[in-house]
């Protein structure tokens, strides 16, 4: 400090030199003066006495002790040398002081730190039960206090139930979130009590319960406490609707939300809120089927003890509106003689929001099929007042502009939002039914959405894969005409690329490239094909090319179809277990990943352990374990639903199965590999080699005949197999309409030489269904001929009978027969006329009336007809998966002496 005062200040003594050399003079002597002060600034202060005006002594452990205050002040060295001789806390008066104590490492008998103390002040604020903490060191005769002032924060001490029994304080404390230490806030108190009604209510049907602070509710309380009246638990005891005459009451219940409680404890928990939907739903069914003057009036009561709630709907339906007239404005481009006759609202019939949404679609599809995807139809009801129950109904019709689809961009999200997503683009690229340089037709566009949904690889709900079609800036507008483009179809190139779109390095012509979605020019640009003269659905796509005039010129726009998916869990873990009539008792475990890839095998440890190692390709990868008490199966099977992304499916399986029949042991090992291709929507075909060997043991008859036993042993058996299916089912487990046709032909070769044809089809029709198209009785007419060769082997001869074949006979119970051995027949004629309809308004009930008929020959004939009649029954259980149990009851009228015969068949499944 000497120094550096000396090196800035001036004495006034200096003022007396001048000059150039007086000035030198000055600047050397300065400089002496300032060497020199460091070292004779001691000699001169020891020298110096009391009264020599010198500074006292400095106290290092008082300059320590008065710096507690700036801890950025203290060091590691900053040591006193002194023992503590005791700690106090002040401004301690809700907290513990054992709890304070237990919080620093001053202590008493210890070294005096202010680095510890320091420490120490850091670790009370971390506790968050202070404002502010101020240390200070007190001299005292027996040695220094480290004294800590302490302002504290309201901190709650206790926490306390009273009178729940339903939930455990554990339980509570979790779910509010408030235990001693907590910050206390009355505000934060009263709502932990709502929070906890709400648990009663929500989760228990307590709906009269009532939490109470007995403290905890004013800002000088430090304990909360709760007293809960948890109240009855309240249950729908019954739901009543009166006034309905066209609609019957159970079917509205159907409607609600709110359920009355089945078996005394299932279900049935009153919550008041539902009740309003429960209204809004009640209103909008009835509206959507032409009540539009409906009235509603609900209310409930409660049983005396409160513990049973009844409500009670009163409706007044009003009229069912009646449609006069049908007017249709805005059609400028379809004309309306092109509409109207397509529309199934007619004149004179009621009004139902149901056919007036398939005839808007189908307008709507009629416009998109001629690119005007934002082609828009409101029905706007005109009621009229000296008409009671009549209104016209008008159709105003936005026809749009013709649009063209540009580009298409792939987004695809990760799993659970993870920006690194392992599917590949293609994958989507796939399913898509139109591509860059067509109209933009939103029946495609949704059709694309559809397929792309069904592979079940990406998210649901409300992160379901969608498609937007997104319109380029107007100014891109331009007028296109249709050239018939040489084209060539490249199947999986650069489908990888994010939005990556280009063409293959070898096409440097003119030819247009089509990579599986996408087609480009020579320049890299996206080039309609021709679908604006080809899927013109209103032109003659022969005509102008056949007399040589040229396709009209069209203004259209631009628009790019953006497609975004998120990645769900692929693999599946599957347990099941089954039983029926035909097989006995199953187990069934599952392994699954529908987002297979056999192309991308690892190659890093971290590709397995973060989940991109075989997968991304949507190939279906499955192995599946099916042991039983009578069958046995275990397979293995890959499906590539987009073989090398071309329009053909390759499916290659391995399988292990054994079956205890009546007359034999059946043992087999093989595989499988088909190719198959979609052609339409409901067309498609297919092609199977087969390759398994067959193991017959324990042939049983006396004596069993030569057609047994001829193939006991081990039997290579090997087949080809070509299909077409059409289908056209409105649903795969419980069909209303439709049919679906299939048609097979198989050639055995190698140890068997046989041809075998199978013609397999089924109709459906809707005989009956409510007003708003539920409860539908279905009539299914099914019928399957088959033919095969003599020198078929009696392991894949025809046999009927059991659930799934010939009800009212056993398994394979009707068969030729060579003694007591069943040996199967080389003609099969089978037919069912089923009969279904539901019992109960929710349609989970249905009984079925049916008869089966035909016969299995070892010869085209149909001198041994059975015929069987009977009945059954169809439970749907969401929860054991989309196959109803069922359980059929047959009698057979009409059989052979020889056959088995079965009263009761029945197959039950569950799935998890």
């Amino acid at each position: 400090m000497t120094s550096r005062s000396a090196t800035y200040a001036r004495p006034a003594a200096f003022d007396r030199f001048d000059g150039g050399s007086d000035r030198r003079a000055a600047l050397v002597l300065l400089l002496c003066v300032a060497l020199l002060a460091p070292i004779l600034s001691p000699a001169i202060a020891t020298a110096q006495g009391p009264g020599s005006g010198a500074l006292p002594p400095t106290d290092t452990r008082k300059d320590v002790r008065s710096r507690l205050g700036q801890p950025s002040m203290i060091t590691p060295l900053d040591e006193t040398g002194e023992i503590v001789a005791d700690v106090q806390f002040e401004g301690a008066r809700t907290i513990i002081l054992e709890e304070l104590y237990s919080r620093v490492k001053t202590q008493k008998s210890r070294p005096l730190s202010p680095r510890q103390i320091r420490e120490d002040v850091r670790n009370l604020y971390q506790t968050r039960w202070f404002f502010s903490v101020e240390p200070r060191v007190e001299d005292t005769a027996a040695g220094p206090v480290v004294v800590f002032r302490v302002l504290e924060r309201p901190i709650v001490q206790r926490v306390e139930f009273r009178g729940n029994e339903v939930y455990t304080a554990q339980y509570l404390t979790e779910l509010i979130g408030l235990k001693p230490g907590s910050p206390f806030d009355v505000a934060l108190n009263r709502e932990a009590a709502q929070r906890i009604e709400r648990e009663y209510k929500d989760k228990k049907g307590r709906y009269f319960v009532k939490v109470d602070l007995l403290k905890g509710g004013k800002p000088e309380d430090r304990e909360v406490v709760f007293q809960i009246t948890e109240g009855p638990k309240v249950v729908v005891a019954g739901i009543t609707i009166n006034g309905s005459k066209d609609i019957s009451a159970a079917v509205l219940k159907t409607k609600l939300q709110t359920k009355t409680q089945k078996f005394w404890f299932f279900g049935g928990n009153y919550d008041p809120s539902t009740m309003e939907d429960d209204e809004a739903a009640l209103r909008s069914y009835y509206q959507a089927l032409g009540y539009f003057d409906i009235q509603i009036k609900k209310q409930h009561a409660f049983s005396d003890d409160k513990s049973k709630v009844y409500i009670d709907y009163t409706i007044s339906e009003g009229p069912r509106y009646r449609i006069r007239d049908i007017k249709i404005e805005g059609t400028d481009v379809i004309p309306e003689g092109r509409i109207r006759p397509d529309l199934q609202t007619r004149s004179g019939d009621f009004f139902t929001a149901r056919t007036l949404t398939k005839d808007i679609d189908g307008i709507q599809s009629k416009y998109g099929e001629m690119g005007r995807i934002n082609a828009q139809v409101t029905a706007i009801p005109q009621f009229l007042p000296d008409q009671p129950g009549v209104m016209d109904l008008k159709l105003a019709i936005d026809e749009d502009e013709v649009w063209r689809i540009r580009r298409i961009n792939v987004h695809i999200t990760g799993a659970n939002g993870q920006p690194m997503p392992h599917t590949r683009e293609s994958v989507i690229l796939n399913n898509l039914v139109t591509f860059p340089g067509e109209l933009a037709n939103p029946q495609l566009i949704k059709q694309s959405e559809r397929r792309i949904n069904r592979q079940s690889l990406f998210e649901g709900g409300p992160k379901a894969p969608r498609i937007e079609f997104n319109p380029v800036p107007e100014e891109e507008t331009r007028l296109a005409q249709a050239i018939q483009y040489g084209d060539r179809t490249v199947r999986g190139q650069n489908t990888e690329r994010t939005a990556g779109y280009s063409l293959a390095e070898d096409d440097a012509d003119d030819v247009v490239t089509q990579i599986r979605g996408q087609s480009f020019d020579q320049f890299g640009q996206p080039v309609p094909g021709t679908p604006l003269w080809d899927n013109n659905p209103g032109g003659d796509p022969f005509g102008p090319l056949r007399y040589g005039t040229p396709p009209p010129m069209i203004e259209y726009r631009e628009g790019d179809l953006d497609i975004y998916v998120e990645e769900s869990r692929t693999g599946r873990l599957m347990f099941g277990v089954g039983v029926n009539s035909d097989s006995g008792v199953v187990g069934n475990i599952v392994l699954d990943e529908r987002n297979f890839d056999i192309f991308r095998p690892p190659t890093s440890f971290d590709d397995i352990i973060e989940g991109r190692a075989w997968r991304g390709g949507g190939q279906t990868f499955r192995l599946e374990a099916v042991p039983g008490s009578i069958v046995s199966r275990y397979t293995a099977s890959w499906t590539d639903p987009y073989f090398l992304n071309t329009d053909y499916s390759l499916n290659l399986s391995g399988f292990f199965y054994e079956r205890f029949l009546d007359d034999w042991d059946e043992k087999r090992v093989g595989g499988r590999v088909g190719v198959g291709r979609q052609i339409t929507p409901a067309l498609s075909v297919n092609a199977t080699l087969r390759l398994e060997e067959v193991q017959i043991r324990n042939p049983r008859g006396a004596p069993p005949p030569v057609d047994l036993t001829s193939v006991v042993g081990d039997n290579f058996f090997s087949s080809a197999r070509f299909s077409v299916s059409h289908d056209t089912r409105d649903s795969a487990f419980l069909p209303g309409e439709g049919h679906n046709v299939v048609g097979s032909f198989e050639q055995a070769f190698g140890d068997f030489v046989y041809p075998r044809a199978e013609l397999d089809a089924s109709q459906y029709y809707t005989l009956w269904s409510r007003i708003d198209g539920q409860g539908r009785h279905i009539l299914s007419v099914n019928g399957n001929v088959g033919w095969s060769e003599n020198d078929t082997p009696i392991f894949e001869r025809f046999y009927a009978g059991g659930f799934s074949s010939f009800r009212g006979f056993e398994f394979r119970g009707v068969t030729p027969v060579s003694g007591t051995v069943e040996t199967g027949g080389f003609f099969q004629f089978l037919g069912s006329v089923q009969y279904q309809f539901p019992v109960t308004a929710d349609e989970s009930i249905q009984l079925v009336a049916f008869t089966d008929f035909g016969t299995v020959d070892r010869e085209v004939s149909l001198d041994a007809f059975r015929v069987s009649v009977g009945g059954g029954l169809r439970i749907m259980i969401p929860a054991m998966g989309p196959v109803p149990l069922a359980f059929d009851w047959a009698v057979p009228v009409v059989k052979e002496p020889f056959d088995q015969t079965q009263l009761f068949s029945f197959y039950i499944g569950i799935n998890r």
